[in-house]
């Protein structure tokens, strides 16, 4: 009797989990078709090919056990996070100077990661694409980490992105600020800045802009009304939208 009550709560919950997935596929089944697909299914220069190649799409990212996340921010993470330090971006027109940028000083774990050192973690080239924490279950080696197509360009012989539009590097000062606080005090002091309670399609994560606030990781930006949002971005790059969403220009 224990037995059969088993199978069909087993049953319930395998079901309700496969509702759950369905809902998210139809808001990000488009990864698929971007370079984010990593997996030997991926249609980009950086997937994962040889002995212990791996179908899992999302295995790069995320895992539903045994993961990383010790906060609210990390979404059952599972990418290794990278240590490194940070040169990051200042300017005498950047009134976002005087609050907290540094994002890495070495001894960053995932407990204390923010959105954008998760991005980082494959983007600034000191992590290899496939150093998970929770290994693919298919693979033949015993849990071991997929094995990647190295010969491209983009990667280096240990699997760490080097190359391409997506190898930013540990130099970050040409880049658009991160990690600074998004307020109100904020727009005080650049009234070139619209008020974050105005802000409607870029998101931002505990007050502070990450790089997820302008970029979403699962857009599927190749086809449909969806190419003005390459690459990754939250809101169309025609006519600038997304810039004017927090610049009052």
């Amino acid at each position: 009797m224990r037995g059969v009550v088993m199978q069909k709560l087993f049953k319930q919950v395998v079901g309700s989990v496969g509702l759950a997935m369905l809902a998210l596929g139809v808001v990000h089944a488009g990864i698929a078709n971007t370079k984010h697909n990593l997996s030997s299914s991926g249609t980009g220069s950086v997937i994962s090919s040889g002995a212990e190649a791996t179908t899992e799409i999302c295995l790069f990212c995320h895992t539903p056990h045994m993961n990383q996340d010790k906060s609210d921010v990390i979404p059952l993470w599972n990418h290794t996070v990278s240590t490194a330090t940070y040169t990051m971006y200042t300017s005498s027109t950047f009134d976002g100077s005087g609050t907290v940028q540094q994002i890495g000083d070495g001894s960053l774990t995932p407990a204390t990661a923010t959105v954008t050192n998760l991005c980082l973690s494959c983007h600034d080239g000191t992590v290899a694409i496939s150093s998970l924490y929770n290994q693919s279950n298919m693979s033949t080696g015993g849990n071991t980490n997929p094995t990647m197509d190295t010969s491209v360009s983009q990667l280096n012989a240990s699997g760490m992105l080097i190359g391409g539009t997506g190898a930013l590097g540990t130099d970050l000062s040409n880049d658009h600020p991160v990690n600074f606080t998004y307020d109100a005090a904020l727009v005080a002091l650049d009234t070139t800045l619209h008020d974050p309670s105005s802000l409607n399609g870029v998101q931002l994560y505990g007050g502070k802009v990450q790089c997820a606030s302008c970029h979403e990781p699962h857009v599927d930006y190749t086809t449909g009304t969806d190419t003005a949002r390459s690459p990754f971005l939250r809101l169309p790059i025609t006519g600038s939208v997304l810039c004017l969403e927090c610049h009052n220009k």
